[in-house]
């Protein structure tokens, strides 16, 4: 049940945007004078164009893996565990650690491309626990609290 509610989340999501125009240059209005665009105007056809561009350069990332890695991209997204940015004209995937780390901190940690995999494995063998477990092996550090055993068996489990 959970794909037919994605996608269809997903197509609304298309449609929405699809059905957001942009404003013109100017009008004519009934006096026949021509009226510029607003600064507001032309700041909503900015981050319209953007939405547009940034879903393109999205999609071109996801097409460089292999049916593999684009199905655990799709479940680590769809679930809320895979978060996707654009920095420096470079994709970013990264993970949400608020809180794991640092009490009242809002926090992630960058995934590399080739590290995908092990994320969406950790993550499927011991849920975030193990997402929490692979964070903390990278970083070095343990975090402040953890749901005990499963935690400890993520980390055992990454050695």
């Amino acid at each position: 049940m959970r794909k037919n509610e994605d996608l269809i989340d997903l197509l609304l999501m298309s449609a929405a945007v699809d059905s957001i125009g942009t404003y013109p240059a100017a009008t004519i209005d009934n006096d026949n004078i021509r009226v510029e665009r607003s600064h507001w105007q032309s700041g909503w056809n900015k981050c319209h164009l953007e939405i547009l561009q940034r879903h393109g350069i999205f999609y071109s990332w996801y097409k460089t893996f292999t049916s593999n890695q684009q199905s655990a991209i799709v479940e680590l997204i769809r679930n809320d565990v895979l978060y996707l940015s654009f920095v420096n004209d470079e994709v970013e995937p990264w993970v949400i650690m608020n809180d794991i780390f640092y009490f009242a901190c809002g926090d992630g940690e960058g995934i590399s491309d080739a590290e995908i995999l092990q994320v969406h494995d950790m993550w499927e063998k011991f849920g975030y626990a193990g997402v929490i477990a692979f964070v903390s092996k990278k970083r070095g550090v343990q975090p402040l609290e953890s749901d005990g055993k499963t935690y400890c068996k993520a980390r055992e489990y990454l050695g």
